[in-house]
């Protein structure tokens, strides 16, 4: 439930924390006083949208802060997201920031507004002021319907099979529409693909070819140039090596006469070792070295293809090996859309998963709306509506991401009337009613800890609005109930009484909230029995209500 709720520079809220206790909780005030503020405040701790509206005049930030105490599902989701607490308490938070900006936090952890969302669906529901207009809506209807039945996993389920019925058929309509326009591009490709699987081309083949031709084309010159260099340096009468060892050992002998010519012999020599050693290499060389015309003819004839083929192609030959790949996916595809009895199969399929999951929906939702027109029945006997009877009819509808299920409240104002759909009722205090009764009912069916009704009793008095107090006293006895209320006989009969007052001070206007003792409840129902001047008479009602 709902523990504690802390508003800072909130709307024209200043600094504000309230403790709320179990059972049947009133929150009343003058007209403007800021008492659906509060309900905006947790509409936004429970993943609402925010703007700069929210934030109190001539401050540059607003934060809302909502301590509860934790439930098994609750436990369960925080789990799973790694945010569980060991004192059972869940703190979840907004900042909203002047530039538009706003955080949001799980547990001191940030999180998103869909997290929140999730969150706060295991902690409060909101029972608002205009739900009895929304209540007229056919989708609204089904969803209270679903939410009663807890169909959430198999929506969910009904979505995806919904999604997948959508997409077998745009395949199947895709390939064919397009079946005649096809023909030509998948001949083309099977011509390309096949023409490059006779070629194969490899990636980095055109590369080394270049490399192995351009050796081979040059064998004979790289062959002559090294035989002369060879013979020149080592091979023939008076080579450079012969020559450099007469003189390495001339100035030997005669480095033994005048030492500085020691240094020059020893140049000399290591001159006449590196000759040896580059003639080495080239004898190596030259011993490797071969013409090959026969490789040099091969290499000629498949460079030759493949630049026959980038150019018929309109691609440079390194690019042949991923045109391959590439047209070769292309085909594929194209063949597989063009399954048409593959395709038809698979939409079957889809279909047939659909249907399944939408009629075992229908036949839940059906089972389920005798329960609740019997529910909502027996509430409206108590609720001044006598001999009244909801019914919900379930009727075909085209199949949609809802299901095939058309969906409608109907009542009868009275024993033997004719039901009639919710949206055409002529009385807006019964409507009321009806809204009324089916939140009680929705509510009984939902494991929420938190109920909060805003306004939800408007448009009905005297002693319609008792027997409203009445219920939601009953319904406090096993949960946290919270109404916004402008009805005496509902606030008499709250556990709690909160009064919600503007004031206005030096700083500006501010909204308050105070909770009422003894005394000062019979001051703010008397009020609200006789507007601002409190009477004895008023007084004395407002004792009586509360006795």
């Amino acid at each position: 439930m709902l523990r504690v709720l802390r508003l800072s520079n909130f709307v024209i809220v200043r600094a504000l924390e309230v403790d709320f206790g179990a059972g049947f909780t009133v929150l009343t005030g003058e007209t403007g006083a800021g008492k659906s503020i509060l309900i905006d405040a947790l509409g936004l701790l429970l993943g609402g949208r925010a703007d700069t509206s929210y934030i109190r005049e001539g401050s540059n930030k607003a934060e809302l802060t909502g301590v509860f105490q934790s439930t098994p599902a609750a436990l369960n989701w925080l789990q799973e997201r790694g945010l569980s607490t060991d004192d059972g308490e869940i703190v979840l938070r907004r900042q909203i920031e002047s530039d538009g900006r706003s955080r949001s936090f799980v547990n001191d952890s940030t999180t998103t507004l869909q997290a929140l969302r999730e969150l706060g669906e295991h902690l409060i529901d909101v029972h608002g002021q205009h739900a009895s207009l929304w209540l007229t809506k056919s989708g609204m209807q089904r969803q209270l319907l679903d939410d009663y039945a807890q169909h959430g996993d198999l929506l969910e389920k009904l979505q995806a099979a919904w999604k997948a019925r959508q997409q077998a058929q745009e395949q199947l309509n895709k390939a064919q529409q397009s079946q005649l326009g096809d023909i030509e591009r998948r001949e083309r490709l099977e011509w390309i693909v096949s023409e490059l699987r006779s070629l194969r081309p490899v990636v980095g083949e055109w590369e080394a070819l270049a490399q192995d031709h351009k050796r081979l084309s040059n064998a004979a010159g790289l062959i002559q140039g090294t035989q002369m260099a060879y013979q020149t340096l080592a091979e023939r009468d008076s080579s450079i090596l012969q020559e450099l060892e007469l003189l390495t050992a001339r100035l030997g002998t005669l480095s033994t006469s005048d030492s500085a010519l020691v240094p020059i012999a020893e140049m000399l020599q290591q001159a006449s070792i590196s000759v040896s050693e580059a003639a080495d290499s080239l004898s190596k060389y030259l011993d490797k070295s071969d013409l090959d015309p026969e490789r040099l003819s091969q290499l000629d004839e498949r460079i030759g293809a493949l630049h026959t083929a980038s150019r018929k192609f309109k691609v440079s030959a390194i690019e042949l090996p991923a045109l391959l790949d590439r047209e070769s996916e292309s085909l594929a595809n194209l063949q597989a859309a063009q399954d048409m009895a593959g395709l038809e199969a698979k939409r079957l399929q889809a279909e047939e998963a659909y249907q399944l999951l939408a009629q075992k929906i229908s036949k839940s939702r059906k089972v389920v709306a005798k329960k609740i027109g019997k529910a909502v029945s027996l509430s409206l006997e108590g609720l001044g509506m006598s001999g009244a009877q909801l019914s919900i009819a379930i009727g075909t509808a085209s199949p949609s991401v809802q299901g095939t299920d058309e969906v409608e409240f109907q009542i009868a104002g009275h024993a033997g009337a004719t039901p009639r759909p919710l949206g055409k009722i002529a009385s807006g205090g019964e409507l009321s009613r009806v809204s009324l009764a089916l939140a009680v009912v929705a509510a009984a069916a939902n494991p929420v800890p938190t109920l909060i009704f805003d306004e939800a009793d408007a448009g009905v008095g005297g002693a319609v609005a008792e027997m409203i107090g009445h219920l939601m006293r009953e319904l406090g006895s096993n949960r946290q109930v919270l109404c916004v209320t402008h009805l005496p006989q509902v606030a008499a009969l709250a556990h709690e009484h909160w009064q919600v007052s503007k004031q206005i001070d030096a700083q500006g206007i501010r909204s308050d909230m105070t909770r009422l003792d003894k005394k000062a409840r019979v001051d703010e129902i008397a009020r609200m029995l006789g507007g601002v001047e409190i009477t004895a008479t008023t007084r004395k009602h407002a004792m009586e209500l509360l006795r």
